[in-house]
């Protein structure tokens, strides 16, 4: 996985709730723990390439 840029001037942190299944959530978390990835920069990773938001 990419590293992904994260503006320095940015210090405020805000939440992102995204609403999933049970079992969605088991293999989301099963891939961080897998790939020793922590959950916002894999959010973040999908963003960036999915949508080009970041």
């Amino acid at each position: 996985m990419k590293d992904v840029f994260i503006p320095k001037p940015e210090k405020k942190v805000k939440r992102l709730f995204v609403p999933v299944t049970p079992s969605e959530h088991k293999k989301v978390m099963d891939y961080c723990h897998k790939k020793d990835v922590n959950l916002s920069d894999l959010i973040r990773f999908a963003l960036q390439q999915t949508y080009e938001l970041l």
